[in-house]
């Protein structure tokens, strides 16, 4: 499903996904907790430019309903992490 939205596709050759340990932690960490000073500073030490996109109503609906079913199996039990 989410790899057929418009906004993966337009996104999806600049994507990676990974999980780090150390020093590149520091930026996935202060992402993840919407630290915004920290990943500027950052990013300004670093000599680099951070950059945004906006997410599409379909992304956000997504994002949305796999929220809901989680939550759902969650309450059921039938699920875990």
């Amino acid at each position: 499903m989410m790899m057929g939205l418009g906004e993966f596709k337009a996104l999806s050759p600049d994507l990676s996904i990974d999980f780090v340990y150390g020093p590149g932690n520091v930026a996935a960490d202060a992402v993840s907790r919407q630290y915004m000073g920290v990943l500027t500073g950052l990013a300004a030490r670093l000599g680099v430019q951070l950059d945004s996109v906006d997410v599409g109503a379909s992304a956000w609906a997504f994002l949305e309903a796999t929220t809901l079913e989680f939550e759902r199996v969650t309450a059921l039990g039938l699920g875990e992490i």
